[in-house]
């Protein structure tokens, strides 16, 4: 009697039917993988915008040929920048009232992004904050696939934009002594404490 009952239990324990359920999970949503690494930086009167976009959606697809990446900007506050308030709230008021600064698509998204290294130049910010004595910015990027679907937005970041200094005057190169010699001027003799950065690449034809 004692085995005849030990095997019904075993018996009603595999069944089938005794698991608990759960209710149903939603359908896994794909979108495109969001923008990384993004940062700001002023080169001349222009703000850079650069990221790492990979084209691919969460599931490893192409995005495809009518993808795009969509650059936004706002203004901050004081009770509303980076560090001032939860990332949380600060994504949730920049979805809301960021402005598309410019969209990239085919051929210009190529260009932009070879090697899903994207770089976008802002040249009307500068412009902007002389007109409005306002002077800091805030940049997010969004990707969009073919089918519409939007990814994440980047966090926020912000840059405050200066005047330039002045472009060196009067650049020359020499060699002499198996070296290359640099030498120039300033543009604005009147500043003092500048540092320069000397740039080199490969000559071509094209310039």
């Amino acid at each position: 009697r004692w085995a005849l009952a030990a095997l019904v239990m075993a018996a009603a324990a595999a069944s089938p039917g005794c698991g608990k359920k759960g209710p149903p999970l939603p359908p896994l949503r794909i979108t495109p993988r969001p923008a990384q690494n993004v940062h700001v930086r002023q080169t001349g009167a222009d703000v850079v915008i650069e990221a790492g976009v990979s084209l691919s959606r969460t599931d490893g697809t192409p995005l495809g040929p009518g993808a795009a990446v969509r650059v936004l900007r706002m203004r901050p506050t004081p009770t509303l920048r980076p560090g001032a308030v939860s990332p949380r709230y600060l994504m949730s008021v920049f979805q809301r009232e960021a402005k598309v600064l410019g969209t990239l698509a085919g051929q210009a998204l190529q260009q932009a992004a070879p090697d899903g290294h994207l770089v976008f130049r802002d040249s009307g910010a500068l412009p902007e904050a002389r007109q409005t004595r306002l002077l800091r910015f805030m940049y997010g990027i969004q990707i969009v696939d073919e089918r519409g679907e939007r990814s994440a937005l980047s966090t926020p970041v912000e840059i405050e934009v200066m005047e330039p200094p002045r472009p060196p005057v009067n650049l020359a190169a020499t060699t002499a002594e198996g070296e290359v010699r640099v030498a120039w001027e300033s543009g604005d003799p009147s500043r003092t404490g500048e540092i320069y950065n000397v740039y080199r690449r490969p000559a071509s034809r094209e310039g």
